[in-house]
């Protein structure tokens, strides 16, 4: 006689597995990413449109008002807001708003796939700029919500100390804007050049850019691949992106729509180079500027 069936047991459920990226990925994310202490770049990408491109082949002048948005930015509200102190900050924020070869304004980051697919509802265009910073140039980092507001370094990474860049002015380069996040606010970071002094050069269409480009997509390809990505290495990743939302999370169908989006961004024109020349005023003083003593609510996006 037959004894009772034995139960059946159902197999497991496959579980999706976190395996390292292939070694030469994990480097290019190391290499890639930006941290509170280690933030120094000497080469940005800035993406334009078609319009403003052409504009820049024209005039040769790299800082184009016609492509910031209207209105103060979140970066230029904070730093009305900071301009409010009677210190050090305040002083370097007032300098940074006011001064003739300090004032004005490009965003960028330092990969190119990090903002293709821009912040708000449309991207910044698909031409890409790049822009080489001279080497004697420093970096600064701008975190308002910090209890170090201020911290710049060398483009070697050495920390140059705060009285020194205000003594200095010339030597500022490019600013990174740091926002934590805040209520609806997403949590961002962008570089801002700010100085056409500390260019070294910047450029259109060069096999340089296209080189750039080709090596991201490549680069996006192999992490899709690699997906899911194990705890430290999504958090390297995280320190490599600049907008912290949805659309830039390292899972498959947003590192596929970045390629995508790199892949079409074709450049328009021949290759050109420029090679500022514009020399640092130091004996200009700065205007006299709007400060915010309430700090900035609203969230603008740059569109």
């Amino acid at each position: 006689m037959l004894g009772p069936s034995s139960p059946t047991v159902a197999a497991p459920l496959a579980e999706a597995i976190s395996r390292p990226p292939p070694p030469e990925i994990v480097d290019w994310l190391r290499g890639s990413s930006v941290t509170e202490t280690a933030f120094e770049r000497s080469v940005l990408y800035s993406w334009t449109t078609k319009e403003t491109a052409s504009r820049l082949r024209k005039t040769r002048e790299f800082f184009d008002d016609n492509q910031l948005p209207e209105g103060p930015t979140a970066y230029v509200r904070w730093l009305e807001h900071v301009a409010s102190r009677n210190d050090a900050s305040g002083k370097l924020s007032r300098a940074l708003l006011g001064h003739p070869d300090l004032r004005r304004r490009r965003y960028a980051w330092h990969r190119p796939f990090a903002t293709r697919l821009g912040l708000g509802t449309r991207d910044y265009g698909d031409q890409l700029l790049r822009v080489e910073l001279d080497p004697r140039a420093i970096i600064g980092r701008f975190n308002p919500a910090s209890r170090e507001i201020w911290s710049f370094r060398d483009l070697d990474g050495r920390p140059v100390p705060l009285a020194r860049a205000l003594a200095d002015p010339g030597r500022i380069g490019a600013i990174l804007h740091v926002r934590d996040g805040e209520g609806d606010e997403p949590r961002y970071r962008e570089y801002v050049i700010c100085n056409e002094a500390m260019i070294a050069a910047w450029s259109l269409a060069t096999p340089a850019i296209a080189r750039a480009v080709s090596d991201e997509i490549k680069k996006l390809e192999a992490l899709a691949e690699a997906l899911p990505l194990p705890a430290d290495i999504e958090r390297i990743y995280s320190e490599v992106i600049a907008f912290h939302v949805p659309r830039y999370r390292p899972e498959r169908q947003n590192l596929e729509a970045a390629a995508r989006a790199l892949s079409i961004s074709l450049p328009e024109g021949e290759p050109l180079t420029v090679r500022p020349t514009r020399k640092f005023d130091a004996s200009a003083a700065p205007a006299l500027v709007e400060v915010r003593r309430i700090p900035p609510r609203m969230f603008t996006l740059i569109a």
